[in-house]
């Protein structure tokens, strides 16, 4: 069963340009999660969907750039979008079990050995799907004598990345569907660098 990774990386962004190779320790995003992904043995091909010519070079030493149209460049195209078309196009001599794990540059703690946790929900677990999640809590508040009452804790998804099987995925069209495997992740890890400060607080988490 072959494996492969598809990290898609946009040139355009809204809140901070070029995101994607903004750097937390002194490295590009792009190139974090390009090194976890190289560094797990499990993992057959890489594969970077970019518009932009900075990433498709920072790209280059670790994966195979697939060229993303025009028209799947704009703010509201959704990642299912991006992947679909190239496993319909570009990688459609994939057998349909081939194991697909979309994964976020955003997310710059992302190690080897998560990525290595995505797989083995579907190989040795029996999951259709896998991805990350966190645990956020909330205190419910008394609004008269201002006591709380209680915390609830309740489950998150994060934007670390997803596996999902080829065939199944160009079949159901989203990213999770079936019996989906959970891998708990902890706050640090689960970070999403979305704007300016979650740039800033990622630098001075590894700085120390």
């Amino acid at each position: 069963m072959k494996i492969v990774c598809i990290i898609p990386a946009r040139g355009g962004s809204k809140r901070i340009i070029n995101k994607n190779m903004c750097t937390v320790g002194g490295v590009p995003l792009i190139n974090r999660l390009l090194m976890s992904a190289h560094s797990c043995t499990l993992v057959d091909e890489i594969y970077v969907s970019t518009d932009d010519e900075k990433i498709k070079d920072a790209a280059s030493n670790y994966a195979k750039v697939l060229d993303r149209p025009i028209e799947l460049t704009g703010d509201f195209t959704t990642s299912e979008e991006v992947i679909l078309y190239h496993l319909e196009n570009d990688l459609s001599h994939l057998q349909d079990n081939t194991i697909v794990l979309f994964l976020q540059c955003t997310s710059p703690f992302t190690e080897t050995r998560d990525i290595e946790k995505l797989v083995y929900k579907i190989t040795k677990e029996g999951y259709d799907t896998s991805t990350f999640y966190k645990l956020d809590r909330f205190r419910v508040l008394d609004k008269k004598s201002s006591i709380y009452l209680k915390i609830i804790t309740f489950s998150r998804q994060v934007g670390n990345g997803w596996a999902f099987k080829k065939g199944d995925f160009i079949k159901e069209r989203t990213r999770l569907y079936g019996n989906i495997g959970l891998i708990y992740v902890d706050s640090l890890k689960s970070l999403e660098i979305d704007n300016q400060l979650d740039l800033q607080i990622a630098n001075s988490i590894y700085s120390k």
